[in-house]
């Protein structure tokens, strides 16, 4: 299979894959999804980028809590009892 080829299989493979959302969305917009992904496909090309930030959600407060809460322990390890092995610490977990 040659690269066009394969990336419209993949591309057949997304829209079914998620066709729910993208195909109202696409609706909404006066589109199909293969005018959509083609779009895409041809601004990703042109651009040599993918065309939209990728990211994920915010996290919520009690993520950066232990995001902070391993800052500390980095820059002070002696906040923490350290282990010798996993037995060690599962055992004292459990206990």
């Amino acid at each position: 299979m040659n690269g066009t080829s394969q990336f419209i299989s993949e591309g057949r493979w997304f829209m079914n894959l998620s066709s729910g959302n993208i195909e109202s969305f696409c609706n909404d917009m006066g589109m199909s999804m293969t005018t959509a992904f083609t779009i895409f496909a041809k601004k990703t090309v042109r651009e040599y980028r993918i065309p939209f930030e990728i990211g994920g959600d915010k996290p919520n407060p009690e993520t950066f809590e232990a995001l902070d809460e391993v800052k500390r322990i980095k820059a002070n390890p002696s906040l923490v009892k350290k282990y010798t092995n996993v037995d060690e610490m599962v055992n004292e977990l459990l206990s």
